[in-house]
């Protein structure tokens, strides 16, 4: 899923459950024949969120009501690790991305869009979330996940207005978006079974235990930072943060692991995406590269 929506994701789950309280994302082919198109950079992510945002506002006021654009993070605080952390410099600076998730948790509790909902008549923050997420009886698209599961969303509302200025077909490009996202599940088992993988772990546990960090993968260090860190001021749990990130960062590079883990990712990646998923892949490419072009003259529009 592109980072644009991953927020707007978000933001919906908070603005809902503040409504019932008060009621009681390399490349990939573009298709046959067709040259094949890069994935959105990160950047380029926050610039189709932002026009999203913008395209949000105005449909809430064409329907008399205010809205709040949310403020987009930086292309660094959107870094994903993967399965191995391997950037030192992000490491060095950001640990685990402890900091960056109590800022975006913090943001999202003091979204304006929530203050501005408690001070609605009860009437009126229905019409508000009906506005914006289509109501109850919105009508509804639905894809079905690599994995086998069934995920909806609603059709109407401001909320899909603006994904569908932006995509044009709310339907393709929600299956599309939703089949990408899900491709992992299916690949990263894979990886975790293939002949190159376990001994570059192996020689990732070594390199950590001669730091003094005894985890069998980075999976399992991952999961120990919260109790590492619980109770901590903001200062010292990002320091415990960075002095394992650090570390991890050092044995990914010196013992394979990072490459061996990308290398293997874009391969089982690719033999999806050009063979079972490779319509769909190629969908979502295009929609995303469509829906730039147009964020960029949305975004145009709000400055002029």
């Amino acid at each position: 899923m592109s980072t644009g929506n991953g927020i707007r994701g978000a933001l919906v789950a908070v603005c809902a459950a503040v409504a019932l309280g008060a009621a009681g994302c390399g490349t990939a082919s573009g298709g046959p024949g067709r040259a094949r198109l890069a994935e959105l950079t990160d950047v380029q992510q926050i610039t189709v969120a932002r026009a999203q945002e913008q395209l949000t506002k105005r449909c809430m006021a064409d329907r008399g009501f205010w809205y709040g654009v949310a403020e987009q993070p930086t292309g660094d605080e959107l870094h994903a690790p993967g399965y191995v952390l391997d950037d030192p410099r992000w490491a060095r600076e950001h640990g685990y991305g402890g900091r960056i998730q109590r800022a975006q948790d913090m943001a999202r509790t003091a979204d304006p869009n929530i203050a501005y909902y408690r001070k609605l008549s009860p009437e009126r923050r229905l019409r508000w979330s009906d506005a914006l997420f289509g109501g109850p009886e919105a009508a509804t698209v639905e894809a079905r996940m690599p994995g086998g599961s069934t995920v909806s969303m609603a059709a109407e509302g401001c909320n899909a207005e603006a994904l569908r200025t932006l995509y044009g077909d709310l339907g393709t490009w929600f299956r599309a978006e939703k089949t990408v996202s899900g491709l992992s599940a299916l690949y990263e088992p894979r990886i975790k079974r293939d002949k190159s993988f376990v001994p570059a772990v192996d020689s990732w546990a070594r390199c950590m235990r001669d730091k003094g960090h005894r985890y069998p993968d980075p999976a399992a260090l991952r999961e120990r930072i919260p109790k590492l860190t619980r109770g901590l001021s903001d200062a010292r749990a990002h320091a415990v943060e960075v002095r394992l990130a650090v570390a991890e960062a050092a044995c990914a590079r010196s013992s394979g692991l990072g490459r061996t883990s990308r290398a293997l990712e874009a391969r089982y990646r690719e033999e999806l995406a050009e063979g079972r998923y490779r319509e769909q892949v190629g969908t979502h490419l295009r929609l995303q590269h469509e829906a730039l072009a147009k964020a960029e003259d949305v975004l145009g529009d709000a400055s002029a």
